[in-house]
């Protein structure tokens, strides 16, 4: 996933090879089923063996699976290439597999060639970290997984005569779940493990995004189909911080329409959404703070007091009485936080989904989409409109009447906020003007329709 995502920001600004050097498992060729031949290749040397059917020698071909990306597409290895590669010398195997690669560039006309391994510790592996300019190391933070990440670290040390140069070794932790942070992870990588890296800071770290995983199989470049999911916005930093020292322009590019804070945000970011707004914690203060009330009113009904208050009953009287009085502001409170989240979530997945369907050319059901989400806006906006108006003179209703204000005004600059983002980066860095203009209507929809409301109420 993220060699394909890499491969298809880089094609943006340069002509990009994709390789599946995972002779073994062939998941990477498995996914690029479709595309453009455009020429038809021998089998590397290194492969060469006299038990060869015939055809088979030329069928090797490269395909162009998306505008500016190359995929090299081949058959099943035989038996007896299968048993040279894990016979053949490590260092031989990767001068062999250096030349391939530059004749791969040449037939392509490719200036980056993004190799995608086996992972584990095989002798093609080690070759293709010997021949590249960068080695990116994926691994989960669980012992289990990044045990044999170290492993293969090992290994390869192992293969490395004292004079060459080391490889470039860069580590990215992926599928992060929520149980972890970032900081957390970077003082791990800095204390613990960053000299097997040569001393070079960690990489990124993506978030499981269970969405993505799903979608993979049926559309392997996923950053073009949620260009705003953590995956495609860490893939662009990612290759600013690997290429920019090498290639400034190129690596500048994926990322140019960022600002230095948008970057350490991004860095930093799992993605995880904001407690304030995470449902999950919404419903979970309210239920608290419900039970606190109702645990304070069977209290004081049921408890038979045989002496005088002590402290302890004067202190929760004094709390259920501060409740009791504002239980009203309590509710409307609750229930205004409540469909605020609810508003933002379900405006997140819509908008997701909206940019989803526009990518894979759906435009109907894009359209679609756009009409429900300012339903979805309408209905929650003449609710408020209403409550604001519905107020009297007295000071607790004066709080009462700016309460539904504030929601309204919090949640409709959040989301406005959101699209401006999302319309500046369509115009700038993606020239999709379409779907800018899908934006720019919702997000004039969004700010004009509770003024309206407001004013006819």
């Amino acid at each position: 996933m993220l060699a394909v995502a890499f491969a298809y920001e880089i094609s943006r600004k340069a002509r990009t090879l994709l390789v599946d050097l995972d002779f073994f498992n062939r998941g990477l060729t498995g996914l690029m089923r479709h595309g453009t031949r455009i020429q038809t290749l021998p089998q590397p040397t290194f492969l060469s063996t006299s038990d060869i059917a015939p055809g088979e020698s030329d069928s090797w071909e490269l395909v162009e699976v998306a505008p500016n990306v190359v995929h090299l597409r081949y058959p099943d290895l035989l038996p007896d290439q299968i048993t040279a590669l894990e016979e053949a010398e490590t260092k031989q195997l990767a001068a062999s597999l250096k030349e391939w690669l530059a004749e791969l560039r040449a037939a392509s006309g490719c200036q980056v060639i993004v190799i995608d391994c086996h992972g584990g510790p095989d002798k093609l592996s080690f070759a293709a970290c010997l021949v590249s300019d960068h080695s990116i190391m994926v691994s989960e933070p669980d012992k289990i997984t990044f045990y044999g990440t170290l492993h293969f670290i090992r290994q390869l040390e192992r293969v490395t005569s004292p004079g060459d140069s080391k490889p470039d070794l860069r580590l990215v932790f992926n599928k992060v779940v929520p149980a972890f942070s970032a900081p957390f992870l970077t003082k791990f990588y800095n204390t613990q493990v960053k000299e097997n890296f040569n001393a070079n800071p960690l990489l990124a770290i993506f978030p499981l995004e269970v969405y993505l995983t799903k979608e993979f199989e049926k559309t392997p470049f996923l950053t073009a189909v949620y260009p705003f999911s953590q995956l495609a916005k860490k893939t662009r930093v990612l290759i600013l911080d690997l290429l920019l020292p090498r290639c400034p322009k190129l690596a500048k590019a994926s990322v140019h329409t960022h600002s230095r804070i948008r970057l350490w945000l991004t860095r930093r970011s799992l993605g995880r959404t904001p407690r304030i707004l995470d449902l999950n914690h919404v419903m979970s203060f309210i239920a608290a703070i419900s039970i606190v009330a109702a645990a304070l009113n069977l209290y004081f009904k049921y408890r038979i007091a045989l002496v005088e208050p002590n402290w302890f009953d004067f202190t929760l009287r004094t709390v259920y009485k501060y409740l009791a009085d504002r239980v009203e502001l309590l509710i409307g409170t609750a229930v205004l936080w409540f469909a605020a989240a609810l508003l933002i979530n379900w405006s997140a997945a819509l908008d997701r989904s909206f940019t989803y369907q526009s990518r894979r050319h759906r435009r109907s059901l894009a359209t679609a989409l756009l009409l429900i989400a300012s339903l979805l806006w309408f209905f929650p906006l003449v609710v408020t409109g209403t409550l604001a108006n519905d107020v009297s003179g007295s000071s607790f209703n004066r709080t009462r009447e700016w309460l539904p204000y504030g929601a309204a005004v919090l949640t409709i600059t959040i989301v406005a906020t959101d699209q401006l983002v999302k319309i500046f980066q369509n115009v700038l860095f993606e020239k999709r003007l379409v779907e800018a203009a899908a934006r720019t209507l919702f997000l004039i929809y969004v700010i004009v329709t509770p003024v309206i409301v407001f004013i006819s109420q």
